[in-house]
């Protein structure tokens, strides 16, 4: 600095280029230099100052979103704590499993739960249980009974998996809220409510479920629901591969609330008691499932299909039934609303066996109401077997065109004495004809068909004989078939009561009336007060 209190040049230079000082003789090369130096520090002091600030603020400052964006699988991985469980673990309150957790239940691990404790899923369960050496969910209590597995939405998309599980003495079993984890081969012994209960759009895979005793332990209830092997509701959706439940106080597979799903190779045995509810071996209520290789013996119903809500459709969908030993319905099908007449197909039926409804097999014989009844809805039945029924083996009522039997046999069905109930297949009070085509009927106490009251019947080539009163009883009803054939039955081949529209086409009887005591019982074809009476083959 001058006298003048003004600083030189040689000052200004230091200052502008830090310790590269310089006079009037330096030569403008170094000049340059001096100054490219100069910038160089700078930027080191500012770089070095940036990254200090930004060590000191990390701990207090969350990282930028596009980061962790793009990293989310890393941080969910790095941020996972795993909880192994090993020997015998005893859970005396509420287990949680996180989010970002998974809990690991090794081999031969046996987890014993307090009366009213429960496991919540929130993230990833799995459990690595095999077949020699299964893990066991207990109650560590004789009096009191856990409350099993609950997974929950959070669950859903994260892998949870168990394998070989026992789950022993819960009122719940598994229940689930919007997951789907995969379980193989679990097996749940006397549940008190449900084995299984899914709710929220729940969509498991599930393989080799066995489910014993539920609801038979349990003392007498103010409710309906106990006694479920599993129960399907609220939208959900499992695949179900492979599955068996026995001795069931209300239901093996219980479906509601707009569900669907896919269930192959299901057996069931045994399903009866409950006085709440009615007991079904499989009850599909305003939901759409298909069902294949579906096995139900001794079952109070095998199959109920009820329409219930009328802002949504039902319609189960079965392929190759077996079911056996009913005591009221192998099958029924109906509209909880009898009164509402705008029917549609609401259960789908290829390759249906039904086998001894009523019979000496059944829980209490004799007390049958139908081997399949369809009361105010529709339905498509074809391939059908219906044998060894205590009472009538086809039931139709408030039935119309949207009701088609294809291919169907009944043998030996009907209750002696009973009217319309003593038929191998009755129908009564349907006024848009349901369809029968290529139709057996033998064997029946009474008619083959009995057609009552309005019970409206279209089709072709109906095969009735050996019946041992008519084969076609037609009672104020109108009746349109094309090929009839009715041989060998006691009384005539076809009756018809006052009738004013009935339509018989390429109609042949051979050998009926062996059992008549009158004219009209013994004759093919008979009459009584029909309105009106033509032939165009003037025989």
């Amino acid at each position: 600095m001058n006298a003048s209190g003004t600083l030189d040049a040689r000052t200004v230079g230091f200052y502008r280029f830090g310790s590269c000082s310089f006079d009037e003789h330096t030569t403008g090369a170094f000049k340059c230099y001096c100054f490219g130096i100069g910038i160089m520090e700078r930027q080191k002091a500012y770089f070095a100052l940036s990254l200090l600030m930004l060590l000191l603020l990390m701990p207090l400052t969350p990282m930028a979103s596009s980061f962790a964006e793009s990293n989310n699988e890393t941080f969910a991985v790095s941020g996972r704590a795993t909880t192994t469980w090993s020997g015998t673990v005893t859970l005396t309150s509420d287990y949680y499993v996180n989010v970002q957790d998974e809990l690991l239940i090794t081999s031969c691990t046996n987890v014993v739960l307090s009366p009213g404790i429960r496991i919540y899923v929130e993230g990833r369960l799995t459990v690595q249980g095999t077949p020699v050496c299964p893990i066991v969910l207990s109650s560590s209590s004789t009096t009191g009974d856990h409350e099993g597995i609950q997974f929950n939405s959070s669950s859903y998309g994260r892998g949870s998996t168990v394998n070989h599980m026992h789950i022993e003495d819960a009122i719940f079993g598994i229940t689930m809220y919007g997951s789907n984890p995969i379980l193989n081969n679990v097996t749940i012994f006397n549940p008190d409510r449900v084995g299984i209960d899914m709710f929220g759009s729940s969509s498991p895979v599930i393989r080799d479920l066995h489910v014993e005793q539920a609801g038979r332990s349990v003392p007498f209830q103010n409710d309906w629901r106990y006694g479920i092997g599993l129960s399907v509701g609220d939208g959900s959706t499992p695949i179900v591969q492979g599955a068996y439940f026995t001795d069931h106080q209300l239901r093996g597979l219980n479906l509601w609330g707009a569900s669907g799903g896919i269930y192959r190779d299901v057996v069931m045995d045994n399903i009866s008691g409950s006085v709440l509810g009615e007991v079904a071996g499989v009850w599909v209520e305003d939901s759409v499932p298909l069902f294949e290789d579906l096995t139900i013996d001794k079952s109070d119903t095998g199959i109920i299909v009820r329409h219930i809500d009328d802002s949504g459709n039902t319609r189960g969908v079965f392929r190759d039934v077996n079911i056996s030993n009913s005591m009221f319905r192998g099958v029924y099908l109906d509209k909880n609303n009898h009164t509402n007449y705008t029917n549609y197909e609401t259960a789908d039926f290829t390759n249906l066996t039904v086998r001894g409804t009523g019979s000496s097999g059944a829980t209490s014989p004799g007390i049958a109401l139908a081997a399949i009844e369809i009361n105010a809805t529709g339905a498509w039945l074809e391939n059908v077997v219906v044998d060894d029924a205590s009472s009538v083996g086809v039931r139709l009522f408030f039935v119309d065109s949207s009701t088609t039997l294809r291919n169907m046999t009944i043998r030996d069905a009907g209750e002696a004495g009973q009217g319309a109930h003593s038929a191998g297949l009755s129908i009564q009070t349907s006024y848009f004809a349901a369809n029968l085509e290529d139709i057996e009927i033998s064997g029946s106490p009474g008619p083959g068909i009995h057609s009552s009251s309005g019970g409206s019947l279209q089709g072709y080539d109906w095969h009735l004989h050996n019946n041992s009163e008519q084969g076609l009883f037609i009672d104020s009803a109108t009746v349109v078939v094309d090929g009839l054939t009715t041989t060998d039955n006691g009384f005539s081949g076809a009756h018809v009561f006052d009738a004013r529209y009935v339509t018989l086409s390429n109609f042949t009887s051979v050998n009926d009336g062996s059992l008549g005591s009158t004219a009209m019982e013994q004759a093919g074809l008979s009459y009584q007060k029909s309105n009106d009476l033509e032939t165009t083959s003037g025989d």
